[in-house]
């Protein structure tokens, strides 16, 4: 993370009410935050190779990019960013899936206390 303890986090999410609900349970834990998004798998790869980024959290049902090619696209970048899941319910064929594709954690929309959780 930054030295100025900003973290910098990328949200992919097709719905936009959902991205600034995550948003605003981030900061209002406390964590000072620069979000970003993307439209695209071309503005994903790109933001990976100008931004240092400290987390992504990715919407399960994203659309555009997927789940599966931003985990892709995040190996071939030789960067080594936390990626979590976002599910809509929790499915532990989905958490399994997902964790074996390589997300570091899966938790749904509606249960992300420990987003902000510093301890």
């Amino acid at each position: 993370m930054d030295t100025d303890n900003t973290n910098k986090i990328l949200i992919i999410d097709d719905s936009v009410n959902d991205a600034e609900n995550t948003a605003s349970q981030i900061r209002n834990a406390g964590l000072t935050v620069r979000l970003f998004t993307v439209e695209s798998e071309d503005e994903l790869t790109e933001l990976l190779k100008s931004e240092p980024l400290d987390l992504i959290l990715c919407a399960t049902q994203s659309i555009d990019p997927e789940i599966e090619s931003l985990l892709q696209i995040a190996k071939q970048s030789s960067k080594d960013i936390p990626i979590i899941a976002l599910g809509e319910h929790f499915e532990e064929s989905a958490a399994t899936k997902y964790l074996l594709a390589g997300c570091n954690n899966y938790t749904t929309k509606s249960n992300q206390q420990h987003l902000g959780d510093r301890k």
